[in-house]
């Protein structure tokens, strides 16, 4: 409309241009399980199941379940925290805090309903601002069922789900195996094609955790599922180095042990290590002098596919980058269809790239606007964006070479 007469200076915001694309977290860990246990210390009962809870230290856990002014070597401490299917919450937040500071969201089943439990991150965003990125459940993933649930969870997420391989004790064979869709899972832990068969699944999002660990509980040790520490490495990982890095190569804290021995090499192919990640399991490197490792750098996506996504840390940054500027496009959409708005959202999305680039998280990368295939009349535009994420160095050759003419020093 006509400006009004005016005698003077005006000032007119212009609100174009660049526009600051904020990155979505990555180290937060949805954690699904159950704290029945909680009755047992006070007369206040747990009730915020199937709702997000946010616990930063072991101590926060204590402290919501009123378990902190309790001995844990207490009698009916003890007969309870032993048992997974019990107290499966506590258990995990040990073994993820063990590892460093992480941002940890769970929610608690009600009785045996862990769907409904699932479904609580939904609500994640709207609580907290963020949403469960790496996605456990010890001590039930493994159960068939399960793993369909957490996949979709994962996918609706942008997550990682961390699935445990559960071996089976001798004793326990043909009843664990019903766990399994009634398949007889080997104890050996190099039968990887009849593990991984069990989970029938090359699910980019899937990382397929073997074996369980041993850790001290009351003068004896424990068994405790893999994913919880694999959990806590990456999202402390994620915090130090960065979540383009591998979850692979990292020292894992407070074991003790595997509950199966795992032969690795680094020049040993065949080893039990590796035989495992060739099947699209991360299990643990266990050398003299090296502590226990987390081992392995693909989903259960390998080997049926070897596009770059297969590789863990590939769908981690492809997610962030992704989601991040999927959600700074919402102050674009609605806008008035010019030049200037699709110069606004490539400038935008173009200096993010940079930035990540910058910090190391990808390699380059563009993003450029489709004008072929968008149709502005119908208020649609399309933009395209090309970007390559540094793969892990997961196989190093070094060639050597007897080279006769050293000799041509020799007597100098």
């Amino acid at each position: 409309m006509p400006a009004a007469y005016l005698h003077g200076v005006e000032i007119i915001e212009v609100s174009s241009g660049l526009k600051p694309i904020r990155e979505v977290r990555s180290a937060v860990i949805g954690l699904v399980g159950t704290v029945s246990y909680a009755d047992t210390y006070s007369g206040e009962k747990f009730t915020e199941y199937n709702t997000p809870t946010l616990v930063r230290s072991l101590k926060e856990a204590r402290e919501l379940f009123h378990v902190g002014t309790h001995e844990v070597t207490d009698e009916g401490v003890t007969s309870i925290v032993s048992n997974v299917s019990y107290s499966s919450i506590l258990e995990s937040l040990e073994s993820i805090f063990a590892q460093g500071a992480c941002t940890v969201l769970i929610c608690v089943m009600n009785g045996s309903d862990f769907s409904a439990a699932l479904t609580g991150f939904e609500e994640s965003i709207s609580l907290f601002g963020f949403e469960p990125k790496i996605l456990i459940a010890p001590g039930f993933s493994h159960k068939s069922g399960i793993l369909s649930q957490m996949l979709t969870a994962a996918d609706k997420h942008k997550a990682v789900a961390l699935v445990d391989v559960a071996s089976l004790d001798n004793e326990k064979s043909t009843t664990d195996g019903a766990e399994y869709g009634g398949n007889n899972i080997a104890v050996d832990a190099a039968k990887t094609a009849v593990i991984s068969g069990a989970f029938n699944t090359s699910d980019e999002r899937c990382v397929l955790c073997y074996p369980r660990l041993l850790v001290a509980e009351n003068n004896t040790t424990a068994k405790r599922w893999y994913s919880a520490f694999l959990a806590g490495v990456i999202a402390n990982k994620d915090a130090e180095q960065g979540y383009w890095w591998s979850p692979s190569n990292t020292e894992i804290n407070g074991i003790l042990g595997l509950e199966q021995n795992i032969s690795a090499g680094l020049s040993d192919a065949n080893s039990d290590a590796n035989s495992l990640n060739e099947n699209g399991i991360v299990s643990v490197f266990a050398g003299f002098g090296t502590g226990y490792r987390t081992w392995g750098n693909r989903s259960a996506a390998y080997p049926a596919s070897t596009a770059p996504h297969n590789f863990i840390n590939g769908r981690r940054v492809s997610d962030v980058l992704l989601q991040s500027v999927q959600q700074a496009g919402l102050q674009f959409v609605d806008r008035p269809i010019t030049d200037a708005l699709i110069d606004s959202i490539k400038a935008s999305v173009n200096a993010f790239i940079r930035s990540l680039v910058g910090r190391g998280a990808l390699i380059d990368g563009e993003c450029v606007y489709n004008a072929e295939d968008s149709t502005p009349a119908d208020g649609h535009l399309i933009f395209g964006v090309n970007y390559m994420f540094p793969p892990p160095a997961e196989r190093i050759t070094i060639q050597s070479y007897v080279d006769i003419n050293l000799l041509s020093t020799v007597g100098e």
